[in-house]
């Protein structure tokens, strides 16, 4: 999170949650307490997010992917485009990524408060319908530290 506007609540991907990804954010609780970053390498104090996003596009530059148009915030277009090949409606995806359609002043309302809008039900069946055709998960393991 680059601020605190940007938080935000999202259901997390069943994949995840078998891989471990639950257990990592308690590992994570437990070691450091609740309010512990989630990724402690990229904490505003560190260098934070800015320096992840650096390194990251000095690595996929090395291992080929020479396209200028993708960064690391691509994964968040990603992540759009994957909610729209699920068939997930523009307002739960725009819920899903604090975005608001500005000019169409029906749909702003409530958007502060996204999981008690539309309910967890409905914004988990939209994460959990998210596939990424050729992604291949099998060789990982869920691992507690």
């Amino acid at each position: 999170m680059k601020t605190r506007q940007s938080e935000r609540v999202i259901p997390i991907h069943p994949e995840l949650v078998k891989l471990g990804f639950l257990d990592y954010v308690q590992d994570i609780q437990y070691a450091q307490g609740d309010d512990a970053w989630l990724f402690p390498l990229i904490a505003p104090e560190t260098k934070g997010v800015k320096a992840w996003s650096k390194w990251f596009g000095r690595y996929i530059r090395s291992i080929g992917i020479t396209d200028p148009a993708k960064v690391f915030h691509s994964f968040r277009h990603n992540f759009k485009d994957a909610l729209r090949a699920a068939g997930v409606g523009q307002e739960v995806h725009d819920a899903l990524t604090g975005h608001s359609t500005r000019g169409e002043v029906s749909r702003e309302y409530g958007t502060k408060n996204m999981a008690g809008r539309f309910g967890w039900p409905q914004l988990a069946s939209a994460v959990g319908r998210i596939t990424y055709s050729g992604l291949e998960l099998s060789a990982l393991t869920a691992k507690r530290g």
